[in-house]
């Protein structure tokens, strides 16, 4: 049987489609993720602009709101920076210090704890199957 390229459209994927819009958070929103972040968390990019334009993309892609490849680099800038510095995030404990701020919803919160879960699997997963590999070629 070969593949169809064509999209399917059905009553499931438009309701799946419809629900994966990208976040912004308003400026009161983004006032207070400031104040519970501080600066050296933002520094990273060139500007506060970059600074927002990537906390709306992570938000977007941590809450199941869109994928990386998804958002669009003229609102977001490049999904591959974006999850770059994401990683980053993770690793240095910052979007969990914004959950524990309280500067998120709790709806939120609970999708970007799952998100960080699966990314901490995923990292071991990929680490484990390395070790396997070079084990198998020695």
């Amino acid at each position: 049987m070969e593949h169809d390229p064509t999209p399917r459209d059905d009553a499931a994927t438009a309701a799946a489609n419809a629900q994966r819009r990208a976040i912004a958070l308003d400026d009161g929103e983004w006032e207070a993720f400031k104040r519970a972040l501080g600066e050296p968390a933002l520094v990273r990019a060139g500007s506060e602009r970059d600074d927002r334009r990537f906390v709306d993309a992570a938000l977007s892609v941590m809450t199941g709101h869109c994928y990386w490849t998804d958002l669009p680099a003229q609102d977001y800038g490049n999904w591959v920076s974006n999850y770059r510095r994401n990683r980053r995030w993770m690793a240095r404990g910052v979007w969990l210090r914004a959950l524990r701020s309280g500067a998120l919803p709790q709806a939120w919160a609970q999708r970007i704890a799952q998100y960080a879960q699966r990314q901490d699997q995923e990292r071991a997963r990929r680490s484990s199957r390395k070790r396997e590999r070079l084990l198998r070629q020695e």
